[in-house]
Protein backbone atom coordinates (compact mmCIF):
# COMPACT_ATOMS: atom_id res chain seq x y z
CA UNK A 1 0.00 0.00 0.00
CA UNK A 2 2.77 2.40 0.96
CA UNK A 3 4.76 1.56 -2.17
CA UNK A 4 1.70 2.18 -4.38
CA UNK A 5 1.09 5.53 -2.70
CA UNK A 6 4.72 6.49 -3.28
CA UNK A 7 4.37 5.71 -7.00
CA UNK A 8 1.19 7.78 -7.18
CA UNK A 9 2.88 10.78 -5.58
CA UNK A 10 5.94 10.40 -7.80
CA UNK A 11 3.80 10.23 -10.95
CA UNK A 12 1.92 13.34 -9.85
CA UNK A 13 5.25 15.18 -9.37
CA UNK A 14 6.44 14.02 -12.82
CA UNK A 15 3.39 15.72 -14.35
CA UNK A 16 3.50 18.79 -12.11
CA UNK A 17 7.17 19.73 -12.68
CA UNK A 18 6.98 20.44 -16.47
CA UNK A 19 3.71 22.32 -16.01
CA UNK A 20 5.24 24.61 -13.36
CA UNK A 21 8.39 25.12 -15.46
CA UNK A 22 6.26 26.06 -18.48
CA UNK A 23 4.31 28.57 -16.39
CA UNK A 24 7.57 30.11 -15.17
CA UNK A 25 8.80 30.98 -18.68
CA UNK A 26 5.68 33.10 -19.19
CA UNK A 27 5.19 34.58 -15.71
CA UNK A 28 7.49 37.55 -14.94
CA UNK A 29 7.56 36.90 -11.18
CA UNK A 30 8.17 33.13 -11.21
CA UNK A 31 11.75 32.08 -11.84
CA UNK A 32 13.00 28.49 -11.90
CA UNK A 33 16.17 29.28 -13.84
CA UNK A 34 14.74 28.95 -17.35
CA UNK A 35 14.98 31.93 -19.73
CA UNK A 36 11.72 33.76 -20.34
CA UNK A 37 10.18 32.87 -23.66
CA UNK A 38 10.21 35.55 -26.33
CA UNK A 39 7.35 36.28 -28.69
CA UNK A 40 7.45 37.02 -32.38
CA UNK A 41 6.49 40.48 -33.57
CA UNK A 42 3.24 39.03 -34.96
CA UNK A 43 2.16 38.47 -31.34
CA UNK A 44 3.53 41.56 -29.57
CA UNK A 45 4.00 44.09 -32.37
CA UNK A 46 7.21 45.63 -33.61
CA UNK A 47 9.20 46.23 -36.76
CA UNK A 48 10.71 44.06 -39.46
CA UNK A 49 13.68 45.26 -41.50
CA UNK A 50 14.99 43.37 -44.53
CA UNK A 51 18.57 44.08 -45.60
CA UNK A 52 20.15 42.91 -48.83
CA UNK A 53 23.80 42.19 -49.41
CA UNK A 54 25.47 44.19 -52.18
CA UNK A 55 26.47 41.30 -54.46
CA UNK A 56 28.29 43.70 -56.79
CA UNK A 57 30.49 44.74 -53.88
CA UNK A 58 31.31 41.07 -53.27
CA UNK A 59 32.41 40.67 -56.88
CA UNK A 60 34.42 43.91 -56.81
CA UNK A 61 36.16 42.78 -53.62
CA UNK A 62 37.12 39.40 -55.08
CA UNK A 63 38.28 40.88 -58.39
CA UNK A 64 40.41 43.40 -56.52
CA UNK A 65 41.97 40.60 -54.46
CA UNK A 66 42.82 38.72 -57.66
CA UNK A 67 44.29 41.86 -59.22
CA UNK A 68 46.55 42.30 -56.20
CA UNK A 69 47.58 38.64 -56.39
CA UNK A 70 48.69 38.94 -60.03
CA UNK A 71 49.86 42.57 -59.83
CA UNK A 72 53.60 41.82 -59.92
CA UNK A 73 53.53 40.12 -63.32
CA UNK A 74 50.07 40.54 -64.88
CA UNK A 75 47.44 43.17 -65.52
CA UNK A 76 43.67 42.69 -65.72
CA UNK A 77 42.18 43.19 -69.19
CA UNK A 78 38.71 44.45 -68.26
CA UNK A 79 37.50 44.61 -71.87
CA UNK A 80 38.36 40.97 -72.56
CA UNK A 81 36.93 39.70 -69.25
CA UNK A 82 33.36 38.34 -69.15
CA UNK A 83 30.87 37.47 -66.40
CA UNK A 84 32.46 34.19 -65.29
CA UNK A 85 36.05 34.76 -66.41
CA UNK A 86 38.89 37.22 -65.87
CA UNK A 87 41.66 37.75 -68.41
CA UNK A 88 45.11 38.73 -67.13
CA UNK A 89 47.86 39.69 -69.53
CA UNK A 90 51.53 39.30 -68.70
CA UNK A 91 54.32 36.78 -68.44
CA UNK A 92 56.57 34.92 -66.02
CA UNK A 93 53.88 33.72 -63.61
CA UNK A 94 55.66 32.85 -60.37
CA UNK A 95 54.81 29.46 -58.78
CA UNK A 96 54.03 31.17 -55.47
CA UNK A 97 51.14 32.99 -57.18
CA UNK A 98 49.53 29.74 -58.33
CA UNK A 99 50.03 28.23 -54.88
CA UNK A 100 48.33 31.23 -53.26
CA UNK A 101 45.53 31.05 -55.82
CA UNK A 102 44.85 27.43 -54.87
CA UNK A 103 44.87 28.32 -51.18
CA UNK A 104 42.71 31.45 -51.25
CA UNK A 105 40.55 30.70 -54.30
CA UNK A 106 40.24 26.88 -54.43
CA UNK A 107 37.16 26.86 -56.69
CA UNK A 108 38.73 28.98 -59.44
CA UNK A 109 40.47 27.43 -62.42
CA UNK A 110 43.59 28.92 -64.02
CA UNK A 111 44.27 28.43 -67.72
CA UNK A 112 47.50 29.64 -69.29
CA UNK A 113 47.33 31.46 -72.65
CA UNK A 114 50.03 32.82 -75.00
CA UNK A 115 49.44 36.32 -73.62
CA UNK A 116 48.81 35.51 -69.96
CA UNK A 117 46.21 33.59 -67.94
CA UNK A 118 42.43 33.22 -67.76
CA UNK A 119 40.66 32.71 -64.43
CA UNK A 120 37.38 30.76 -64.78
CA UNK A 121 34.59 30.05 -62.28
CA UNK A 122 34.27 33.58 -60.90
CA UNK A 123 30.45 33.42 -60.78
CA UNK A 124 30.31 30.37 -58.53
CA UNK A 125 33.08 31.77 -56.35
CA UNK A 126 31.15 35.03 -55.86
CA UNK A 127 27.98 33.10 -54.94
CA UNK A 128 29.91 31.14 -52.29
CA UNK A 129 31.52 34.31 -50.93
CA UNK A 130 28.10 35.99 -50.81
CA UNK A 131 26.81 33.18 -48.60
CA UNK A 132 29.84 33.49 -46.31
CA UNK A 133 29.37 37.27 -46.13
CA UNK A 134 25.70 36.84 -45.15
CA UNK A 135 26.70 34.59 -42.24
CA UNK A 136 29.44 37.01 -41.14
CA UNK A 137 27.10 40.01 -41.37
CA UNK A 138 24.45 38.25 -39.29
CA UNK A 139 27.02 37.92 -36.50
CA UNK A 140 28.00 41.58 -36.81
CA UNK A 141 24.36 42.74 -36.75
CA UNK A 142 23.65 40.66 -33.65
CA UNK A 143 26.68 42.19 -31.93
CA UNK A 144 25.44 45.69 -32.75
CA UNK A 145 21.91 44.97 -31.54
CA UNK A 146 23.18 43.38 -28.33
CA UNK A 147 25.32 46.47 -27.71
CA UNK A 148 22.19 48.60 -28.10
CA UNK A 149 20.47 46.52 -25.43
CA UNK A 150 17.67 45.43 -27.76
CA UNK A 151 15.94 42.43 -26.17
CA UNK A 152 14.20 39.51 -27.91
CA UNK A 153 15.60 40.35 -31.33
CA UNK A 154 15.41 37.89 -34.19
CA UNK A 155 18.06 37.98 -36.93
CA UNK A 156 17.93 35.36 -39.64
CA UNK A 157 18.83 34.70 -43.25
CA UNK A 158 16.29 34.97 -46.06
CA UNK A 159 17.24 33.51 -49.41
CA UNK A 160 20.74 33.79 -50.81
CA UNK A 161 21.57 37.40 -49.99
CA UNK A 162 19.07 38.87 -47.52
CA UNK A 163 18.94 39.22 -43.74
CA UNK A 164 15.73 39.83 -41.78
CA UNK A 165 15.81 41.66 -38.45
CA UNK A 166 12.68 41.56 -36.29
CA UNK A 167 12.58 44.09 -33.48
CA UNK A 168 9.88 43.99 -30.77
CA UNK A 169 7.90 47.09 -29.88
CA UNK A 170 9.35 49.70 -27.55
CA UNK A 171 12.67 50.14 -29.37
CA UNK A 172 14.07 53.07 -31.34
CA UNK A 173 13.48 51.75 -34.85
CA UNK A 174 15.03 54.74 -36.67
CA UNK A 175 18.28 54.58 -34.70
CA UNK A 176 18.45 50.82 -35.08
CA UNK A 177 17.99 51.15 -38.86
CA UNK A 178 20.89 53.58 -39.19
CA UNK A 179 23.19 51.34 -37.15
CA UNK A 180 22.20 48.13 -38.91
CA UNK A 181 22.93 49.42 -42.41
CA UNK A 182 26.05 51.36 -41.46
CA UNK A 183 29.20 50.17 -43.18
CA UNK A 184 31.32 52.95 -41.66
CA UNK A 185 35.05 52.26 -41.72
CA UNK A 186 37.60 54.45 -39.99
CA UNK A 187 41.14 55.00 -41.15
CA UNK A 188 44.16 56.85 -39.75
CA UNK A 189 46.48 58.22 -42.45
CA UNK A 190 49.65 60.24 -42.78
CA UNK A 191 49.32 63.61 -44.54
CA UNK A 192 50.94 63.61 -47.99
CA UNK A 193 51.77 65.86 -50.91
CA UNK A 194 48.96 66.17 -53.53
CA UNK A 195 50.70 63.94 -56.08
CA UNK A 196 51.26 61.14 -53.52
CA UNK A 197 47.82 60.59 -52.04
CA UNK A 198 44.05 61.09 -52.11
CA UNK A 199 42.74 64.66 -52.03
CA UNK A 200 39.79 65.31 -49.68
CA UNK A 201 38.16 68.41 -48.26
CA UNK A 202 38.13 69.48 -44.62
CA UNK A 203 36.50 72.71 -43.46
CA UNK A 204 36.73 74.12 -46.96
CA UNK A 205 40.42 73.33 -47.35
CA UNK A 206 42.06 70.49 -49.33
CA UNK A 207 43.62 67.69 -47.30
CA UNK A 208 45.76 64.94 -48.81
CA UNK A 209 45.88 61.55 -47.11
CA UNK A 210 48.21 58.66 -47.89
CA UNK A 211 46.96 55.86 -50.13
CA UNK A 212 47.26 53.25 -47.38
CA UNK A 213 46.26 53.75 -43.74
CA UNK A 214 48.62 53.64 -40.80
CA UNK A 215 45.90 51.73 -38.94
CA UNK A 216 42.38 50.76 -40.06
CA UNK A 217 39.22 49.83 -38.17
CA UNK A 218 40.22 46.16 -38.14
CA UNK A 219 42.73 46.94 -35.37
CA UNK A 220 40.17 48.55 -33.04
CA UNK A 221 39.29 46.59 -29.91
CA UNK A 222 37.66 49.36 -27.89
CA UNK A 223 35.58 52.40 -28.82
CA UNK A 224 33.74 54.42 -26.16
CA UNK A 225 31.87 57.68 -26.76
CA UNK A 226 32.10 60.32 -24.05
CA UNK A 227 32.35 64.06 -23.51
CA UNK A 228 35.71 65.79 -23.36
CA UNK A 229 35.85 67.38 -19.85
CA UNK A 230 37.91 70.32 -21.12
CA UNK A 231 35.72 71.25 -24.11
CA UNK A 232 32.40 69.54 -23.39
CA UNK A 233 32.42 68.17 -26.96
CA UNK A 234 31.83 64.52 -27.90
CA UNK A 235 34.90 62.34 -28.40
CA UNK A 236 35.49 58.64 -28.98
CA UNK A 237 38.15 56.87 -26.96
CA UNK A 238 39.91 54.30 -29.15
CA UNK A 239 41.81 51.17 -28.12
CA UNK A 240 43.92 49.19 -30.60
CA UNK A 241 45.17 45.63 -30.61
CA UNK A 242 48.88 44.88 -30.24
CA UNK A 243 49.60 45.00 -33.98
CA UNK A 244 47.71 48.26 -34.48
CA UNK A 245 49.24 49.77 -31.35
CA UNK A 246 52.73 48.90 -32.58
CA UNK A 247 52.11 50.53 -35.97
CA UNK A 248 50.61 53.65 -34.41
CA UNK A 249 53.43 53.87 -31.87
CA UNK A 250 56.10 53.67 -34.58
CA UNK A 251 54.37 56.31 -36.68
CA UNK A 252 53.84 58.82 -33.88
CA UNK A 253 57.40 58.32 -32.63
CA UNK A 254 58.83 59.18 -36.04
CA UNK A 255 56.37 61.95 -36.96
CA UNK A 256 56.10 64.26 -33.94
CA UNK A 257 54.81 67.64 -35.08
CA UNK A 258 53.36 66.24 -38.31
CA UNK A 259 49.63 65.88 -39.05
CA UNK A 260 47.62 62.68 -38.89
CA UNK A 261 44.37 62.49 -40.89
CA UNK A 262 41.34 60.57 -39.58
CA UNK A 263 38.63 59.70 -42.12
CA UNK A 264 35.30 57.86 -42.14
CA UNK A 265 34.17 55.95 -45.23
CA UNK A 266 30.55 54.86 -45.65
CA UNK A 267 28.27 53.56 -48.41
CA UNK A 268 24.92 55.02 -49.38
CA UNK A 269 22.36 53.36 -51.63
CA UNK A 270 19.60 54.78 -53.82
CA UNK A 271 16.93 52.27 -54.80
CA UNK A 272 14.85 53.24 -57.88
CA UNK A 273 11.10 53.60 -57.23
CA UNK A 274 10.30 51.41 -60.23
CA UNK A 275 12.67 48.71 -59.01
CA UNK A 276 15.95 47.63 -60.52
CA UNK A 277 19.50 47.59 -59.28
CA UNK A 278 20.36 50.02 -56.45
CA UNK A 279 22.99 52.65 -57.04
CA UNK A 280 25.85 52.68 -54.56
CA UNK A 281 27.86 55.74 -53.70
CA UNK A 282 30.89 55.64 -51.42
CA UNK A 283 31.68 58.76 -49.44
CA UNK A 284 34.79 59.51 -47.42
CA UNK A 285 34.90 62.45 -45.07
CA UNK A 286 37.71 63.84 -42.99
CA UNK A 287 36.86 63.72 -39.31
CA UNK A 288 39.95 65.46 -38.01
CA UNK A 289 43.44 66.63 -38.93
CA UNK A 290 45.58 66.73 -35.80
CA UNK A 291 49.26 67.28 -35.14
CA UNK A 292 51.17 64.51 -33.39
CA UNK A 293 52.31 66.15 -30.13
CA UNK A 294 53.96 63.04 -28.72
CA UNK A 295 54.21 59.31 -29.12
CA UNK A 296 51.08 57.26 -28.44
CA UNK A 297 50.15 53.75 -29.47
CA UNK A 298 47.17 51.69 -28.32
CA UNK A 299 44.99 54.34 -26.67
CA UNK A 300 43.95 57.78 -27.91
CA UNK A 301 40.84 59.85 -28.67
CA UNK A 302 39.31 61.19 -31.87
CA UNK A 303 37.26 64.38 -32.07
CA UNK A 304 35.07 66.22 -34.57
CA UNK A 305 32.30 63.62 -34.66
CA UNK A 306 29.21 65.82 -34.30
CA UNK A 307 26.59 65.11 -31.64
CA UNK A 308 26.98 62.71 -28.73
CA UNK A 309 24.43 60.32 -30.29
CA UNK A 310 26.43 60.26 -33.54
CA UNK A 311 29.57 59.55 -31.53
CA UNK A 312 27.83 56.74 -29.63
CA UNK A 313 26.56 55.20 -32.87
CA UNK A 314 30.03 55.37 -34.41
CA UNK A 315 31.64 53.85 -31.32
CA UNK A 316 29.12 51.00 -31.40
CA UNK A 317 29.81 50.30 -35.10
CA UNK A 318 33.58 50.41 -34.55
CA UNK A 319 33.37 48.02 -31.58
CA UNK A 320 31.25 45.49 -33.44
CA UNK A 321 33.43 45.63 -36.53
CA UNK A 322 32.66 46.58 -40.09
CA UNK A 323 30.26 44.58 -42.23
CA UNK A 324 32.09 42.07 -44.40
CA UNK A 325 30.16 43.44 -47.38
CA UNK A 326 27.91 46.55 -47.38
CA UNK A 327 24.15 46.05 -47.09
CA UNK A 328 21.14 48.22 -47.79
CA UNK A 329 17.55 48.21 -46.54
CA UNK A 330 15.12 46.90 -49.16
CA UNK A 331 11.94 46.84 -47.09
CA UNK A 332 10.58 47.60 -43.66
CA UNK A 333 7.22 46.97 -42.06
CA UNK A 334 5.59 47.62 -38.73
CA UNK A 335 3.02 45.61 -36.82
CA UNK A 336 1.04 47.77 -34.41
CA UNK A 337 1.26 46.62 -30.80
CA UNK A 338 -2.54 46.56 -30.56
CA UNK A 339 -2.71 44.19 -33.51
CA UNK A 340 0.02 42.08 -31.91
CA UNK A 341 -1.92 41.84 -28.64
CA UNK A 342 -5.04 40.96 -30.60
CA UNK A 343 -3.15 38.20 -32.44
CA UNK A 344 -1.75 36.88 -29.16
CA UNK A 345 -5.18 36.89 -27.53
CA UNK A 346 -6.74 35.09 -30.47
CA UNK A 347 -3.89 32.59 -30.61
CA UNK A 348 -3.98 31.64 -26.94
CA UNK A 349 -7.79 31.64 -26.95
CA UNK A 350 -7.74 29.23 -29.90
CA UNK A 351 -5.32 27.00 -28.00
CA UNK A 352 -7.49 27.03 -24.86
CA UNK A 353 -10.73 26.37 -26.77
CA UNK A 354 -9.10 23.60 -28.80
CA UNK A 355 -7.69 21.90 -25.71
CA UNK A 356 -11.02 22.23 -23.86
CA UNK A 357 -13.02 20.79 -26.76
CA UNK A 358 -10.56 17.93 -27.14
CA UNK A 359 -10.63 17.27 -23.39
CA UNK A 360 -14.43 17.08 -23.23
CA UNK A 361 -14.59 14.79 -26.24
CA UNK A 362 -11.89 12.38 -25.04
CA UNK A 363 -13.16 12.26 -21.45
CA UNK A 364 -16.70 11.66 -22.72
CA UNK A 365 -15.52 8.73 -24.83
CA UNK A 366 -12.98 7.13 -22.50
CA UNK A 367 -13.85 8.35 -19.00
CA UNK A 368 -10.90 7.96 -16.57
CA UNK A 369 -8.43 6.90 -19.28
CA UNK A 370 -9.44 9.97 -21.27
CA UNK A 371 -8.65 12.16 -18.25
CA UNK A 372 -5.17 10.63 -18.06
CA UNK A 373 -4.73 11.34 -21.77
CA UNK A 374 -5.53 15.03 -21.24
CA UNK A 375 -2.98 15.23 -18.42
CA UNK A 376 -0.32 13.96 -20.83
CA UNK A 377 -1.43 16.50 -23.47
CA UNK A 378 -0.89 19.32 -20.99
CA UNK A 379 2.54 17.89 -20.18
CA UNK A 380 3.22 17.67 -23.91
CA UNK A 381 2.44 21.36 -24.45
CA UNK A 382 4.53 22.24 -21.38
CA UNK A 383 7.55 20.32 -22.72
CA UNK A 384 7.28 22.13 -26.08
CA UNK A 385 7.24 25.52 -24.34
CA UNK A 386 10.24 24.54 -22.17
CA UNK A 387 12.15 23.41 -25.27
CA UNK A 388 11.43 26.72 -27.04
CA UNK A 389 12.67 28.58 -23.96
CA UNK A 390 15.91 26.58 -23.73
CA UNK A 391 16.55 26.96 -27.48
CA UNK A 392 15.98 30.71 -27.31
CA UNK A 393 13.37 30.42 -30.08
CA UNK A 394 10.54 32.92 -30.34
CA UNK A 395 6.94 31.82 -30.13
CA UNK A 396 5.07 33.05 -33.20
CA UNK A 397 1.52 32.75 -34.49
CA UNK A 398 2.65 29.91 -36.76
CA UNK A 399 4.33 28.26 -33.77
CA UNK A 400 1.08 28.38 -31.82
CA UNK A 401 -0.65 26.70 -34.75
CA UNK A 402 2.00 23.97 -34.63
CA UNK A 403 1.35 23.38 -30.92
CA UNK A 404 -2.42 23.19 -31.47
CA UNK A 405 -1.95 20.69 -34.31
CA UNK A 406 0.42 18.66 -32.11
CA UNK A 407 -2.27 18.36 -29.44
CA UNK A 408 -4.68 16.90 -31.97
CA UNK A 409 -2.12 14.37 -33.19
CA UNK A 410 -0.77 13.54 -29.72
CA UNK A 411 -4.14 12.34 -28.48
CA UNK A 412 -4.03 9.65 -31.17
CA UNK A 413 -1.10 8.01 -29.37
CA UNK A 414 -3.18 7.79 -26.20
CA UNK A 415 -6.15 6.36 -28.08
CA UNK A 416 -3.92 3.70 -29.67
CA UNK A 417 -2.91 2.55 -26.18
CA UNK A 418 -6.48 2.60 -24.87
CA UNK A 419 -7.84 0.63 -27.83
CA UNK A 420 -4.97 -1.84 -27.59
CA UNK A 421 -5.76 -2.40 -23.91
CA UNK A 422 -9.36 -3.08 -24.88
CA UNK A 423 -8.17 -5.81 -27.25
CA UNK A 424 -5.96 -7.39 -24.56
CA UNK A 425 -8.59 -7.53 -21.80
CA UNK A 426 -9.08 -11.16 -20.81
CA UNK A 427 -6.14 -12.29 -22.94
CA UNK A 428 -3.22 -11.35 -20.68
CA UNK A 429 -2.58 -10.93 -16.98
CA UNK A 430 -1.28 -7.37 -17.41
CA UNK A 431 -3.38 -5.81 -20.20
CA UNK A 432 -2.54 -2.26 -19.10
CA UNK A 433 1.24 -2.66 -19.22
CA UNK A 434 1.10 -4.88 -22.32
CA UNK A 435 -1.00 -2.30 -24.15
CA UNK A 436 1.86 0.20 -23.86
CA UNK A 437 4.46 -2.36 -24.95
CA UNK A 438 2.51 -3.43 -28.04
CA UNK A 439 1.68 0.19 -28.96
CA UNK A 440 5.27 1.43 -28.93
CA UNK A 441 6.07 0.61 -32.56
CA UNK A 442 2.89 2.12 -34.09
CA UNK A 443 3.38 5.30 -32.04
CA UNK A 444 7.02 5.61 -33.10
CA UNK A 445 6.14 4.94 -36.76
CA UNK A 446 3.42 7.58 -36.85
CA UNK A 447 5.54 10.21 -35.14
CA UNK A 448 8.63 9.43 -37.23
CA UNK A 449 6.61 10.20 -40.36
CA UNK A 450 5.44 13.51 -38.91
CA UNK A 451 8.99 14.37 -37.83
CA UNK A 452 10.23 13.76 -41.37
CA UNK A 453 7.53 16.08 -42.74
CA UNK A 454 8.49 18.76 -40.19
CA UNK A 455 12.18 18.55 -41.17
CA UNK A 456 11.34 18.85 -44.88
CA UNK A 457 8.96 21.74 -44.18
CA UNK A 458 11.62 23.58 -42.19
CA UNK A 459 14.17 23.28 -44.98
CA UNK A 460 11.95 24.22 -47.93
CA UNK A 461 9.38 26.58 -46.41
CA UNK A 462 9.39 30.34 -46.13
CA UNK A 463 10.64 31.95 -42.94
CA UNK A 464 7.10 32.56 -41.68
CA UNK A 465 6.43 28.80 -41.67
CA UNK A 466 9.66 27.77 -39.97
CA UNK A 467 8.13 28.50 -36.55
CA UNK A 468 5.35 26.06 -37.40
CA UNK A 469 7.88 23.43 -38.48
CA UNK A 470 9.96 23.88 -35.31
CA UNK A 471 7.03 23.47 -32.91
CA UNK A 472 5.73 20.54 -34.96
CA UNK A 473 9.11 18.77 -34.74
CA UNK A 474 9.40 19.50 -31.03
CA UNK A 475 5.83 18.30 -30.63
CA UNK A 476 6.70 14.93 -32.16
CA UNK A 477 9.53 14.35 -29.69
CA UNK A 478 7.47 15.59 -26.75
CA UNK A 479 4.52 13.44 -27.83
CA UNK A 480 6.60 10.26 -27.60
CA UNK A 481 7.91 11.31 -24.18
CA UNK A 482 4.56 12.36 -22.72
CA UNK A 483 2.04 10.08 -24.43
CA UNK A 484 4.13 6.95 -24.03
CA UNK A 485 6.67 7.11 -21.20
CA UNK A 486 4.97 9.58 -18.84
CA UNK A 487 1.51 8.22 -19.61
CA UNK A 488 2.68 4.65 -18.94
CA UNK A 489 4.21 5.61 -15.59
CA UNK A 490 1.17 7.66 -14.58
CA UNK A 491 -1.38 5.03 -15.67
CA UNK A 492 0.39 2.05 -14.08
CA UNK A 493 0.78 4.03 -10.85
CA UNK A 494 -2.89 4.98 -10.55
CA UNK A 495 -4.70 2.07 -12.18
CA UNK A 496 -4.82 -1.61 -11.25
CA UNK A 497 -4.14 -4.48 -13.60
CA UNK A 498 -7.67 -5.86 -13.92
CA UNK A 499 -10.43 -5.83 -16.49
CA UNK A 500 -11.95 -2.37 -16.63
CA UNK A 501 -15.59 -1.49 -16.32
CA UNK A 502 -17.25 -1.52 -19.75
CA UNK A 503 -18.00 2.24 -19.75
CA UNK A 504 -14.42 3.03 -18.73
CA UNK A 505 -13.04 1.79 -21.98
CA UNK A 506 -15.84 1.64 -24.52
CA UNK A 507 -16.81 4.82 -26.39
CA UNK A 508 -20.16 6.14 -25.26
CA UNK A 509 -23.09 5.11 -27.46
Amino acid sequence: MGNKLTHKMASFIVILIPILLAISVFHPKIDFGLPKISFGIDLVGGGQIVLQLDSKAVEEKEVKALEELFSKSHQLNKEASVTDSLVFEGSDLHPSVTDELLTKFPTLKLTRTPTGVVINGLGGHVVAKTGEAVVDNIGTLRTRLNALGVADISVYRQGADKIVVEIPKGNEIDRIKSILASSAEIGFYRAEEPEKGVILSFKGQPVVRSNTPIVSGDSITKAIATLDPSTGLPVVSIGLNSDGGSKMGNFTRDNIGKPIVTTLTDSDYVIPDEGGEPTRSVSEKVVSVASVNGQFSSSFIITGLGSLEESENLALVLRSGALTVPMFIVSESTIDSRLGVENATQGFTSFAIGLLALSLYVIYLYRARGLFAIFTLIVNASLIVIALSVMGASLTMAGLAGIILTMGMAVDANIIVIEREKELLGKTKTPLLDSFKSSALPILDANATTLLVAIILYNVSSVSLKGFAITLALGVVCTVISSYFINMYFSTSWMKEKPLVHNDIEPAQ
